[in-house]
């Protein structure tokens, strides 16, 4: 199980972003490898993001990729950040990005 931030989410569909690059291989592997989380709040981070950014047009056509593709979608809630944190301190780091 892996949550995505949605920063790493935004250089994913932003071409001219410096980070683009760095994020693509890894992204698109997750997909295919992992069980991807991610909170109602990054779905709303990053369409803000993309239509300022991308424009309305672009901004929802690559929202609705995103959309699509296979993810558990779970509410962002005070339980489940105190159950990510003790995970951060029991598990190693895992730097995938890099």
């Amino acid at each position: 199980m892996m949550i995505i931030d949605s920063n790493i989410w935004a250089y994913y569909f932003d071409e001219s972003a410096p980070e683009h690059g760095y994020v693509i291989e890894a992204v698109e592997d997750a997909l295919k490898t992992e069980e991807i989380v991610i909170s109602t709040v990054i779905i709303t981070e990053l369409a803000h993001f993309l239509i300022k950014n991308l424009g309305v047009d672009i901004g929802r056509r690559k929202l609705g990729v995103f959309l699509s593709f296979p993810f558990t979608i779970v509410d962002l809630t005070h339980e489940l950040v105190l159950i990510a944190q003790a995970a951060c301190e029991i598990c190693p780091p895992r730097n995938r990005w890099s």
